[in-house]
């Protein structure tokens, strides 16, 4: 979720972007892991700095999952994860 959010709110980008966008996190064993949507140079680069770096498939359940919702300009819109069996609903 804090990713997520620096993304909107830090640096403006649209929720959509926002939820795509890959992520980190730790594994069940404390390590980092990033997921392989990255590019193969950003992961070589990520394992310089730390070489328990690894990457996992997009959903792997350390990468949680995101609904959100916006209003803006009167006009309300949603995304849902894809990472998950999961829908966004407003009125």
């Amino acid at each position: 979720m804090a990713q997520f959010l620096t993304r909107v709110l830090g640096y403006g980008e649209d929720i959509s972007n926002a939820v795509l966008a890959p992520r980190w996190s730790v594994n069940f064993k404390g390590e980092p892991i990033v997921e392989n949507a990255i590019s193969k140079k950003f992961l070589d680069n990520l394992k310089v700095a730390n070489p328990r770096f690894y990457s996992e498939e997009v959903g792997w359940i350390s990468f949680g999952s995101i609904k959100a919702a916006v209003l803006k300009q009167g006009k309300l819109s949603g995304v849902a994860d894809g990472r998950r069996v999961a829908d966004t609903l407003g009125y």
